[in-house]
């Protein structure tokens, strides 16, 4: 109800909301530029969130730069957020040269771990339930 509105009081290039994580996107010419809608965005946000007695949790704020590796001095309420090179929106692993090799990675390694777990109760289970399990668990990873 109250992240409705904040789309418009950001003004980025592109706000995208669900449930209360926000991931605002920001396009300009220069990375000078950027790091200055960047952070007025945040302090937009910040100022949004504030007024309606929400707080911005800066543990779980990154900044991903698309461009190239370069670390950004953004803050939010003076704390440096954190410049990462990969981040999970919605179940998706992007990186900042946007190439699935991270994503990738995860899958199989979370796929590996149910795998690795059906194996060991194989043998307990008929393959009516091993096709129940494989199907809830490992489809639903991918």
């Amino acid at each position: 109800m109250y992240m409705k509105d904040l789309t418009n009081k950001v003004r980025a290039t592109s706000v995208h909301t669900y449930a209360d994580d926000t991931y605002v996107v920001v396009a300009e010419d220069t990375l000078e530029e950027v790091d200055e809608k960047v952070q007025a965005c945040i302090d937009r946000h910040v100022k949004f969130l504030n007024e309606k007695s929400m707080v911005c949790n800066i543990s779980k704020t990154e900044l991903v730069n698309l461009i190239d590796n370069r670390r950004s001095n953004i803050k939010v309420q003076d704390q440096e957020v954190a410049s990462t090179t990969t981040m999970k929106i919605l179940g998706i692993w992007l990186d900042h040269q946007l190439k699935w090799n991270i994503h990738t990675e995860k899958l199989v390694e979370k796929t590996t771990k149910i795998l690795n777990g059906i194996k060991i109760i194989r043998r307990k289970s008929n393959t009516n339930q091993l096709q129940k399990i494989i199907t809830s668990q490992v489809f639903g990873v991918l």
